[in-house]
């Protein structure tokens, strides 16, 4: 069964530079196997070089050579004064992996990474070694970024967080960034790591509690016990109790419409948690009754009501001296009487 495949590329119109095929490491790179990969991943493609085209892929070779799309490119660029980074409607030139890496790994990738800029092959060469010596600098107290990436959640909340707080006696704000890491490679394996800053630009500090990677429970799991020892809250209440722990490092959930992940494991949108966040600052109020509970309320208060009445009437009654004969009903007088006089009447017949 082919894997479900997401809308990564939506807003997307990616056209061609030119024929990728002839190179050797884009044989298969028909156009009409381009055109099938963009739109089965949510993009759209454009054959021409229209107005709507939002991004362009191009080998160094072609930009390097100055093919007439990349010129083309090029020229809008410069009339949107940087391109789509500085300005709304500009074009992004990037390598035909961007596409390749971005379907692999289900979720569109920053282009700026693969922006391609026409180089030579030795200053091509040169920065990728220089990235390679950075990553294995940073790999030593954290996680090389060359083959990790931050993790994201089914809601595309990125778990790299930062927390701060302000140190009274020196002014300065300290900050605590924490980042949870998902390895390139498959089966994939993560890695917490916090960095610590004292002062804005002094030595970071930073904090891994295994040397090597693991599930993701496991390094999930120091990611949240970390979270707690900094903000004196559970990861859970993130959203519902931020901002109430002042004298502790605070942490900001995102705002204007961006995911602010999962919630004991339930996918959170942004307005429920700013709902969630207003219920929890408002005093509590008292429930209000629906009109069926409050009849039910009514009657169970008259039957005790009645109850009531009918233990003190019994307890009247138990306390009252019983009625005399002479204060019985003449009915019952008369009836006394009447039994009298017959058996009078039975005892005279009797004698001899």
């Amino acid at each position: 069964m082919a894997p479900r495949t997401r809308e990564i590329f939506r807003n997307c119109d990616i056209a061609l530079a030119g024929t990728l095929e002839i190179h050797e490491s884009y044989s298969s790179w028909t156009v009409a196997a381009v055109e099938r990969w963009v739109t089965a991943w949510g993009g759209t493609f454009s054959h021409r070089l229209d107005a709507g085209v939002t991004h362009l892929l191009a080998t160094e070779a072609q930009v390097r050579e100055r093919a007439p799309r990349v010129v083309e490119v090029l020229q809008k660029n410069k009339k949107k004064k940087g391109g789509r980074q500085k300005g709304e409607d500009g074009v992004c030139i990037v390598n035909p992996d961007w596409l390749e890496d971005s379907i692999s790994k289900r979720r569109r990738l920053k282009e700026a990474n693969y922006e391609v800029s026409g180089k030579s092959k030795e200053d091509e060469e040169r920065m990728r070694s220089e990235k390679r010596r950075r990553g294995e600098e940073l790999a030593v107290k954290g996680v090389d970024p060359n083959y990790n990436h931050v993790y994201r959640d089914e809601t595309f909340f990125e778990y790299e967080i930062l927390l701060t707080r302000k140190d009274e006696e020196s002014g300065n704000v300290e900050k605590h960034v924490l980042t949870l890491w998902e390895s390139n490679a498959w089966p994939h394996l993560y890695h917490f790591v916090a960095k610590f800053l004292k002062r804005p630009r002094g030595e970071p500090h930073y904090y891994r509690p295994s040397d090597s990677p693991r599930l993701l429970e496991t390094e999930f799991k120091e990611f949240k016990k970390y979270f707690r020892q900094r903000t004196g809250l559970l990861w859970d209440d993130r959203l519902r109790r931020a901002g109430t722990e002042p004298t502790r490092f605070q942490y900001q959930p995102p705002t204007g419409g961006k995911p602010v992940g999962l919630i004991a494991g339930r996918a959170v949108s942004p307005s429920q948690a700013v709902a969630k966040r207003r219920r929890s600052c408002s005093p509590a109020k008292k429930p209000r009754l629906s009109t069926a509970a409050r009849n039910g309320e009514h009657d169970k208060s008259k039957e005790a009501e009645d109850r009531q009445n009918l233990v003190n009437r019994a307890i009247e009654a138990l306390a009252s001296p019983p009625p005399s004969p002479s204060h019985c009903p003449n009915d019952l007088n008369a009836q006394g009487a009447s039994d009298r006089e017959k058996k009078n009447k039975e005892e005279e017949e009797e004698e001899p």
